[in-house]
């Protein structure tokens, strides 16, 4: 695949096959994303919105920025976390907790859970580059599924789901 350079804003066609530059356009949320992903390591490389009419741009550190706090979604760390708490729950005995938790549950929850993980396997599991490298597999893994579950002769459009793809 050829590499064409896109600065944030920048718009380029398709995969970098020689599509034509454009001036940079105002931030709006991208129909998809494509992430450009070092495979050894897990670690991103590029991050780029593919708008409708397919054309690429660089995200800004402020799209990307919108982008993150737009989903209201929690964090891998912060899963983990949760997990790690209902596993002691369990052995407890306590119930599950199903109410929202609010930003100083959240911060009380960190505190009181942070050394415990620390000095249990779990640290290495909250580490940056294991994180990654398993984010890296599921997404390929979630891929294959999608496939599998594709109609025959039809590739899987992710468009039409609002998934994110990888490059």
């Amino acid at each position: 695949m050829a590499e064409t350079r896109g600065t944030a804003g920048t718009p380029r066609k398709g995969r970098g096959h020689g599509g034509q530059r454009l001036p940079p356009q105002p931030a709006t949320r991208p129909e998809r994303l494509a992430f450009t992903l070092d495979l050894n390591t897990g670690q991103i490389i590029r991050v780029e919105g593919v708008d409708a009419e397919n054309m690429r741009h660089d995200l800004s550190q402020t799209e990307m920025t919108v982008l993150r706090s737009d989903t209201g979604r929690p964090r891998v760390e912060t899963l983990l976390e949760e997990a790690f708490e209902a596993g002691i729950a369990c052995i407890l005995g306590g119930g599950s907790d199903e109410t929202t938790e609010t930003d100083g549950d959240a911060g009380l929850r960190q505190m009181i859970l942070k050394p415990l993980m620390d000095d249990s396997a779990a640290a290495r599991l909250m580490k940056s580059d294991v994180l990654d490298q398993a984010i890296v597999e599921t997404l390929i893994e979630h891929a294959l599924i999608a496939r599998r579950a594709a109609p025959k002769g039809e590739p899987q459009d992710s468009s039409s789901n609002g998934s994110a793809s990888t490059h």
